[in-house]
């Protein structure tokens, strides 16, 4: 399975989730995989490939916000939270990146390859990164840039150029929100919810 992303101007893709516990997934008439079950639906997701950015687009239809945590590098998964998991150099490096947000445009990042070795990313890199959130009467929505400089200083063999191949996910979560959920966009055979898993990774094609 793969994920190709576009170029400048955006094209909308649709998600088809698979959804853990007691989020149930139905397919929408569009396409949109809809995470129903909790009170949440699954999201939209565009990305684009704009040097010297990459861009990560993210729709919520999700009621009953959690948004709790302010400050970058708080653990902003107890809250709403949309996340993007990826190998920048997946032939060449094991490590990963987590890009976890939530409805303030608050980050959670880090470099690692598992669960239990992660390094937060400093306040320099973290300069390099931002995040915007808006909150809508039926969805929140994040846009998050990445600059193409700080993914080739984190990993050197990363090419960012058309049909560069990368690895990695897209989640929906909410630990501690009043309808907790898990939702993935590549599939994750694990019996309980686990976003680290880059085994389960999937291929995108900048």
């Amino acid at each position: 399975m793969k994920y190709e992303i576009n170029c400048c101007p955006w094209a909308e893709y649709k998600t088809d989730f698979r959804c853990w516990a007691d989020v149930e997934l139905s397919g929408a008439a569009a396409g949109l995989g809809t995470a129903t079950g909790a009170g949440t639906t699954a999201d939209a997701i565009e990305v684009t490939d704009s040097a010297p950015e990459l861009t990560v687009h993210f729709v919520a239809y999700e009621t009953n916000l959690r948004a709790v945590n302010t400050e970058n590098q708080s653990p902003v998964h107890q809250d709403s939270c949309v996340e993007f998991f990826a190998m920048f150099d997946p032939e060449c490096d094991p490590h990963y990146i987590n890009f976890e947000i939530n409805p303030n445009g608050a980050m959670h990042v880090e470099y690692r390859t598992k669960r239990s070795d992660a390094r937060p990313l400093t306040c320099a890199e973290l300069s390099q990164i931002s995040a915007k959130a808006q909150i809508f009467d039926d969805r929140w929505e994040v846009t998050l840039h990445i600059k193409t400089a700080l993914l080739e200083s984190i990993f050197p063999g990363f090419k960012p150029e058309r049909g560069t191949k990368i690895r990695g996910n897209f989640y929906k979560c909410g630990d501690l929100t009043d309808h907790p959920h898990y939702a993935c966009h590549f599939p994750i055979d694990w019996e309980q919810p686990d976003f680290h898993r880059p085994e389960f990774f999937g291929e995108i094609v900048l």
